[in-house]
């Protein structure tokens, strides 16, 4: 759709010259009273309302969307109308569960951090991939580094401050600052480095 991986979006559709490309749209974004959409790039958004977003893929794009109502978190999917592939192996509900559930959950939770830091080839790294109530260390990493407040630096205990949470630091300091001084308070600095 010629735009990099992590900027996708419904307005790069505007890039199928060759219509290959179905866009499926979840039908709940149509009650919104605004939908947010990278403009080809994924270091700014731009906001429309759904009947411009349908406007710009009718008009502009040639493009009639597939809408689905994708279910909520914890909610069962609704199965998709057609055949079952043929390809899919048969099999019961009973076959899917494993013979032998792990003994130790410990040892489970281990398996399946594992398992999530493991990419596979073309993914994008775009989505938590830990619950908080799971992994919040992980959780927590995810959260800053993939919302671009933090990139870690090659020397242990060091990172980076990007644009967004310098601003954040900045607006504490400007807060903090005014309530320290009532108080006689100076300012002091003492950069710590941690080696393991």
């Amino acid at each position: 759709l010629g735009v990099k991986k992590g900027c996708v979006g419904p307005l790069s559709m505007m890039n199928n010259v060759d219509k290959d490309v179905t866009l499926v749209l979840d039908e709940c974004l149509m009650t919104k009273e605004k939908i947010h959409s990278h403009p080809l790039r994924n270091d700014a958004s731009t906001a429309l309302i759904p009947s411009d977003l349908l406007k710009f893929l009718n008009e502009c794009c040639q493009v009639e969307p597939t809408m689905l109502t994708f279910p909520k978190q914890g909610e069962a999917a609704a199965p998709l109308p057609g055949k079952v592939p043929s390809s899919r192996p048969a099999g019961d509900k009973s076959s899917s569960k494993p013979k032998h559930p792990p003994k130790d959950k410990q040892q489970q939770s281990k398996s399946t951090n594992t398992n999530k830091k493991q990419t596979k080839k073309g993914e994008t790294q775009l989505a938590l991939k830990w619950k908080k109530e799971e992994n919040f260390a992980m959780w927590y990493t995810d959260v800053i580094v993939l919302s671009e407040m933090i990139s870690y630096y090659d020397i242990s205990g060091c990172y980076i401050l990007r644009p967004w949470s310098y601003k954040i630091w900045e607006l504490i300091q400007d807060w903090f600052n005014i309530q320290i001084r009532k108080l006689d308070v100076e300012n002091s600095y003492f950069p710590m480095f941690v080696s393991k």
